[in-house]
């Protein structure tokens, strides 16, 4: 009877453990550091043309690798790159972050 008695235990057990698992809401945070990952990066511009800028990476989260597109048909993979254009102009400029979890997107437009 000992048997029966431990073996509803665990299956009463598992059942509410699975109850409470399927309970919580699917949050957007990171579980390494308990901080809601967002792409974000400020620039700090040359003052003369071509226009050298160094792009900051500001993102939250612990990202695992970065992804710009400078929207000129370059790009890099450097969290902080440097990068040089040629004219002035509008440029839309993306950073794509990736985390364990996902991915975050920030786009601007850059105007030179």
């Amino acid at each position: 009877m000992k048997i029966v008695n431990k073996l509803f235990f665990i299956l009463i057990s598992m059942i509410f453990l699975s109850t409470i698992a399927l309970a919580a809401p699917a949050t957007d945070t990171n579980t390494v550091s308990g901080i809601i990952p967002r792409a974000d990066f400020y620039i700090i511009p040359s003052s003369t043309i071509p226009l050298t800028i160094n792009f900051m990476d500001q993102s939250t989260g612990s990202p695992i690798s970065w992804s710009w597109n400078f929207g000129d048909e370059t790009t890099s993979t450097n969290e902080n790159p440097l990068h040089t254009y040629a004219t002035a102009g509008k440029y839309t400029v993306t950073l794509k972050v990736n985390y364990i979890i996902g991915t975050k997107t920030k786009t601007v437009i850059l105007t030179l």
